[in-house]
């Protein structure tokens, strides 16, 4: 798993399908290292798999998934990451009294996040992960976190807390 991890990425196309197959494993390490390699590997079939994984039930796999998009080198991974992140509805508040619809930054108008993203990752896992691989992409969501925008309702108020204080910190 540790070649997988490491050099999975150097793999030609014709490997994908067992870098694929590594991915749906039972043994974590495993499956983690085809996480890695999907990822540096830059294809749109193993980004679409990380995206899938990112959005399925499962909470470890899920936060495998978001992970690593977040941690590759492309572009391409980086953009489904953002796409994912979108909150479930955005807002604007208007500055001036207008009513709400599209931002104008102009009026100072701000969007606000009205649900947090339909994903198993945790917001505190989410939180790490978005502060571990700081990418400008990222500050609309992680702004959203530390204003209590987006929040787990089940968690205790001191882990509230915490995620939100990371992620202020995280903004610097």
């Amino acid at each position: 798993s540790a070649a997988l991890a490491i050099g999975g990425g150097r793999l030609s196309g014709a490997h994908l399908p067992m870098i694929l197959r590594f991915a749906e494993a039972d043994d974590p390490l495993l499956q983690r290292a085809a996480f890695l390699a999907m990822s540096d590997s830059g294809r749109p079939e193993a980004i679409a798999r990380l995206v899938h994984h990112a959005r399925s039930g499962a909470v470890r796999p899920a936060t495998l998934a978001f992970e690593s998009l977040a941690a590759s080198r492309f572009h391409v991974a980086h953009a489904a990451l953002q796409e994912l992140l979108a909150p479930a509805e955005t807002q604007t508040r208007p500055a001036s009294g207008r009513s709400p619809g599209a931002p104008n930054p102009e009026d100072g108008e701000q969007p606000v996040a009205r649900g947090k993203p339909a994903l198993s990752v945790s917001l505190a896992d989410m939180t790490r992960i978005l502060s571990q691989y700081p990418r400008i992409l990222w500050n609309d969501a992680l702004r959203w976190i530390a204003l209590g925008q987006w929040r787990e309702e089940d968690s205790p108020i001191e882990e509230q807390i915490a995620v939100r204080r990371e992620a202020l910190i995280a903004l610097g």
